[in-house]
């Protein structure tokens, strides 16, 4: 198989805290890891010396590796500074954040890594994903940095540092005498990279292996290890993505006889000693031959809250909550799931269709078809949508601060917000009270409450991955459902895009069409059906994602947004569903009004 590979390392970004070792951590991956894997294509590109990386660099090799050298597997690894836009994942180049551009939109080049032509790419990243620090860098669009083919959706492997939202830690070295840091996260992956960690190494005949998934487990396992070993108080838990087979390696060895076999060395230094000394032609690592090494098994994973609520959909939403919350680390989520899964406000209103929030107020609201009137004699604030054009109408909701979103307003449902921090943390979607949907839903709202707070609740820490068997049951669950809540329709879809289940995905899109005359803009999106510039046509709801995750996607999709709108993604505020800042509601207020059309 023809592999290729680019490490990417970037000390210095913007005003942001120069980093010791992504640079360095990059060279030492290319080093002591990726010249004895004998890749068909090797590309190093650091900032070492005061150079610049820029994205059309990291473009051109992919490039090169894919068109020119026909690569069937591609790993591209960073180390360097990191940010998290609304879910969205970037890691920032040399010209980042002066130049909005001179990131990698890493969220949109995953998207494209599925269809790029390449059987299995691999993506190792070394960066926080915390929240942009500042206004600037809030303001980083990225770049796409693998080609756009199209074509037959093949597997992605995705490596995190540390979970969403947490930095990725550079730690002093005890083992040198100067304060000299090193990367955490790269000093563990090398070792396992290399074979040293016999526990997930398999071999079959004289190959040996390294798997995604037991790689992923060792990460986790090692970095508890490590911090604990140093003393550390550093939150610092690895995450991956993993969409291979069990078949898929990305690490090959060649077991060589030898009278007098090499040792493998543990430091930095004696492997570089001891990879010079080695005939990378016939084996990246010579070994002593000893008896193959079962590849240890997996740890079955605890059982996420989601999979509770699937697998015990008899069970009230707040008992099943309960009985997750010894989980480690879930207590937040329970916490939050179960506030969320609690109904509120009205019901119904007498045009049967509207909306009402928490955590908030709405102060104005404006629709694209329909008449949107403002009232606060509830419990919560709530909007009536009088007229509302089948299949729905598009309405802008401006809130107490300035900032605002655009959802749908569909005949017959009651939506509901719920603001958390001035975030949009959740929307949902249930029949309105005295119409023929309401009856049924009466019988599974309990069910579906918790379904929808859990995926809200792991949605906004990046979490809401289904195994295959998870997706399954989960399409066959909304089946059932019918037409109770098309906002959960929405965390289905980028679950099932994250799995490349498009078939699901296709399923679910045309079912949303002949059950309400349109559909949703994130699951049409997804399921990719559609290109070039999106208005209000009378069959989707809304002209931009639902999801703040989405904006990501537009640009590797061919997607545009109305003209006159097109510097909405600027104007976006951290958030799980999007939500503008005022200038974003200034311009859309506008378009709306028809200035901006």
């Amino acid at each position: 198989m023809r592999r290729g590979a680019i490490f990417i390392g970037v000390d210095k970004t913007g005003n942001a805290p120069v980093l010791q070792d992504a640079a360095k951590g990059a060279r030492r991956m290319a080093e002591l890891w990726a010249e004895g894997q004998k890749f068909e294509y090797l590309k190093l590109l650091t900032d070492e010396g005061r150079k610049r990386v820029t994205a059309k660099m990291i473009m051109d090799a992919a490039l090169e590796a894919i068109d020119g050298k026909g690569v069937e597997q591609l790993i591209v690894y960073f180390a360097g500074h990191g940010i998290n836009r609304n879910r969205g994942e970037y890691w920032l180049l040399s010209g980042a954040p002066d130049n909005p551009n001179e990131a990698v939109n890493l969220s949109g080049t995953i998207d494209l890594a599925y269809a790029c032509g390449v059987g299995h790419v691999v993506f190792f990243s070394d960066a926080c994903r915390t929240a942009a620090a500042s206004i600037q860098a809030d303001s980083v669009t990225g770049s796409l940095i693998l080609p756009n083919r199209n074509q037959k959706p093949k597997p992605v492997d995705v490596f995190f540092a540390c979970q969403l939202g947490m930095p990725s830690a550079e730690v002093k070295d005890p083992r040198e005498s100067a304060a000299r840091f090193k990367a955490l996260y790269t000093e563990l992956l090398i070792p396992a990279l290399n074979g040293e960690v016999k526990e997930i190494l398999e071999w079959k005949d004289t190959d040996g292996y390294v798997h995604p998934y037991p790689l992923a487990d060792h990460l986790e396992e090692a970095m508890v290890e490590r911090l604990t070993a140093l003393g550390e108080r550093i939150d610092q838990e690895p995450n991956a993505r993993i969409g291979s087979r069990s078949t898929a390696f990305v690490s090959m060895f060649t077991r060589e006889v030898s009278a007098a076999p090499i040792e493998i060395s543990t430091t930095s230094f004696e492997l570089a000693y001891s990879i010079d000394r080695v005939d990378r032609s016939r084996s990246p690592l010579p070994m002593r031959v000893e008896p193959p090494t079962p590849r240890k098994r997996r740890k079955r994973p605890a059982p996420t809250l989601f999979q509770a609520v699937l697998n015990n959909p008899s069970r009230k939403a707040r008992d099943v909550l309960e009985a997750r919350q010894k989980l480690p680390g879930a207590e937040d989520l329970v916490r939050y799931a179960r506030e969320t899964a609690e109904p509120f406000g009205p019901t119904h209103q007498e045009t049967r269709c509207g909306f009402k929030i928490r955590g908030g107020a709405i102060v104005d609201a404006l629709a694209l078809h329909g008449k949107a009137e403002v009232s606060r004699g509830g419990p919560g604030d709530v909007v009536r949508i009088e007229r509302p054009q089948a299949p729905g109408s598009i309405v802008l909701l401006i809130f107490s601060d300035g900032s605002g979103t655009v959802l749908p307003a569909i005949p017959e449902f009651m939506c509901s917000l719920t603001m958390t921090g001035g975030e949009l943390a959740d929307v949902s979607y249930e029949p309105s009270e005295y119409t023929a949907r309401w009856q049924s839903f009466q019988y599974e709202a309990r069910e579906i409450r918790a379904l929808r707070a859990i995926a809200s609740a792991s949605s906004r820490k990046g979490a809401f991955l289904l195994e295959r068997k998870d997706a399954d049951a989960l399409a066959r669950r909304m089946q059932m459902m019918k037409e109770s809540d098309p906002a959960m329709a929405v965390y289905a879809a980028y679950a099932y895009n994250d799995q490349r289940r498009l078939k699901l995905l296709d399923q679910m899109e045309g079912y949303m069409r002949r059950s309400y005359g349109g559909v949703l803009f994130d699951v049409a999106m997804l399921a990719r059906k559609l290109e070039g510039e999106v208005g209000g046509a009378s069959t989707m709801y809304s002209f931009a994602p639902l999801l703040a995750q989405g904006w990501a996607y537009l640009e590797g999709r061919g997607i545009k947004l109305p003209r006159g709108l097109e510097g909405l993604p600027a104007t976006l505020e951290d958030s799980l569903w999007t939500l503008f800042k005022p200038e974003g509601v200034t311009s859309i207020r506008e378009y709306i009004e028809g200035k901006r059309r």
